[in-house]
């Protein structure tokens, strides 16, 4: 049993006395027989980690009886203990419901680290055909806002990346760019920027680079920018080949409020983004929806939108590249109930993108092609940041969600860590700050 984690226990036990003991009349006279449990009989179900099949428990059971006060006490007063101790294995089958970043993601991981272990996913819409991961603006590197290094940026970003290298093995133009760029729009922002560990580019060379109007700024690197729903396709289909017996995409709605529990051999995973924060089931969850909208602009001559140098540039908003010679702008961010119009989206977007190195209108030059719309989980802020929320919320099921705007940073790390606690290959660390978080915010 070294090196063995035990995670849980349950008991399923029967305890006989003799009721002499007790019930023996009258009173003032000792009872025939010691008031005492005479046997205690049943199952410890254990689940450990790494996981260890019943027939190799016998080590860890008589170390933990041997070191259990209680156990110790019920022996030492003559009651014989009957236990039969039982492993609870990791599931055979994994239900995904909800089939974006995070279960992809999830998906992934769980038919890397366990190909034989079966796999679905539960979505309304068709990979990559829906939701906020289809139309979301793709960026993928590790700083915050302010350009600074988010904590094991750097661990997060190369975990998202072997995912998007994965993918590319069955779309290789996943990747529209890896010049991503943040520029200063004010002289405070380029002190900040300054006062960072980046090389700063002044005004004259930043925006002869990227085509914006600003203070100066700096290159974030390492950084891509990947279009979002061919990703969302590509990761099902190589996840989908890489199980022994597929991952089954269902198309359909989930209620949420009806989920039935899990079997002993399946686990559930909830992972449906903003759709399940309407549910009573999770009206807990420190998360709210947030739409944001972005503008898909080209040009009105028909020939291909370029970028300069085919850059993405980030300044709160930002303009990236994307397929078929166009540009995406975003995105609003709307905490209200209801959604900004095209023409507001369009007014809200256009300033800020024109100091990003592009000039949007709808007649003359650029023209807007769509208005893309999604519903991010944002998670409250903390000490650290928004961060994600995963971990298991009742025996078998799972939650994973509040990937915010940073999707693309958390989704591989997350969906990995994740992956290996319902699989049993290693414990959930409640005070993960970031996956657990959110527990310690329940409690208060």
């Amino acid at each position: 049993a070294d090196g063995v984690t035990v995670e849980s226990l349950s008991f399923e036990i029967e305890a006989w006395r003799d009721q002499r003991g007790v019930l023996t009349m009258p009173l003032s006279e000792d009872p025939p027989v010691p008031a005492m449990l005479q046997s205690i009989t049943g199952t410890v179900k254990v689940r450990t980690v790494p996981y260890l099949p019943t027939s190799e428990l016998q080590p860890l059971a008589h170390a933990v009886e041997s070191r259990c006060p209680i156990a110790n006490m019920l022996t030492l007063s003559g009651c014989d203990l009957d236990l039969k101790w039982s492993s609870v294995a990791p599931p055979q089958t994994v239900n995904i419901l909800g089939g974006g970043l995070a279960g992809l993601s999830l998906a992934y991981h769980l038919t890397r680290l366990s190909p034989s272990t079966r796999v679905t996913i539960q979505d309304p819409n068709l990979p990559g055909e829906g939701g906020g991961s289809a139309v979301a603006g793709g960026l993928l590197h590790p700083y915050s806002p302010e350009g600074k290094m988010v904590e094991n940026g750097l661990s997060y970003f190369r975990s998202s990346l072997d995912l998007i290298e994965a993918a590319m093995t069955v779309d290789s133009a996943l990747i529209l760019t890896s010049s991503i760029y943040k520029a200063a729009l004010s002289a405070e922002s380029a002190a900040s920027l300054q006062s960072l560990p980046h090389t700063f580019l002044d005004p004259p060379e930043f925006d002869s680079l990227t085509g914006a109007t600003s203070f100066g700024g700096v290159k974030l690197e390492p950084g891509v920018v990947v279009d979002a729903q061919s990703y969302c396709k590509a990761l099902y289909k190589y996840v989908d080949e890489l199980a022994e017996n597929g991952v089954e995409w269902r198309q359909a709605e989930v209620d949420w409020d009806s989920v039935p529990p899990p079997s002993p051999s399946t686990a559930t995973v909830f992972a449906g983004g903003p759709s399940m924060l309407s549910s009573s089931r999770f009206g807990a969850l420190p998360c709210k929806p947030v739409m944001g909208q972005s503008l898909v602009v080209s040009r009105d001559d028909g020939d291909e939108l370029t970028l300069r140098g085919d850059k993405a540039v980030i300044a709160g908003k930002y303009i990236a590249p994307k397929t078929g010679g166009r540009a995406v702008v975003g995105a609003t961010q709307e905490f209200g109930d209801s959604a900004l119009a095209p023409d507001q989206v369009a007014a809200d977007l256009s300033e800020r993108a024109g100091q990003l190195g592009a000039e949007v209108r709808v007649e003359g030059g650029w023209k807007v092609d769509e208005v893309t719309r999604g519903v991010k989980s944002v998670p409250k802020r903390t000490n650290k940041g928004r961060m994600p929320i995963f971990g298991e919320i009742a025996h078998g099921e799972y939650v994973f969600t509040g990937l915010g705007s940073r999707g693309f940073l958390w989704h591989g790390e997350c969906g990995k860590k994740l992956a290996s606690v319902i699989l049993g290959l290693e414990g959930e660390d409640t005070n993960n700050k970031h996956g657990s978080w959110w527990r310690k915010d329940l409690i208060k």
